[in-house]
């Protein structure tokens, strides 16, 4: 393997590694909501992953550089589609009018309990079931 070889080798597989990085750090950070809605972390380590293997594979090498920019190519092609069409929430039936909840105990977070009916007795409800970062 010659020198340019070499580097143009290395180049490869740090654009693949940024690209899985940023993926992996936008799946750990997902709790912060700009994070989760942008995916800024992927984004831009994947922009620069691809520019090293669009820059490797322009210098026309062959074997293990080729197929590591390859790999991140597909790897970025993988999370676009994962971040535009995989994640979509599937569309819901919207209601024409409200329906009344029937009459229930839930604890929050603290572990106390809460009852409809003692919240009814305050005014009106809006009861919102947030799913959390899964």
């Amino acid at each position: 393997m010659t020198g340019g070889t070499r580097r143009l080798t290395l180049e490869a597989a740090l654009g693949l590694s940024l690209t899985l990085g940023g993926c992996v750090l936008w799946w750990f950070l997902t709790d912060i909501p700009f994070i989760r809605a942008s995916g800024a972390p992927a984004w831009i380590l994947g922009a620069a992953g691809t520019v090293l293997s669009v820059r490797v594979l322009r210098c026309g090498v062959s074997g293990a550089a080729r197929f590591l920019a390859l790999g991140q190519m597909a790897t970025a092609s993988v999370f676009v589609a994962f971040f535009f069409f995989l994640s979509a929430l599937p569309p819901t039936e919207s209601f024409d009018v409200l329906e009344t909840a029937p009459l229930f105990q839930l604890p929050d977070q603290d572990r106390r309990v809460h009852s409809l009916e003692e919240e009814l007795a305050r005014g009106p409800v809006l009861l919102v079931f947030f799913r959390g970062p899964w």
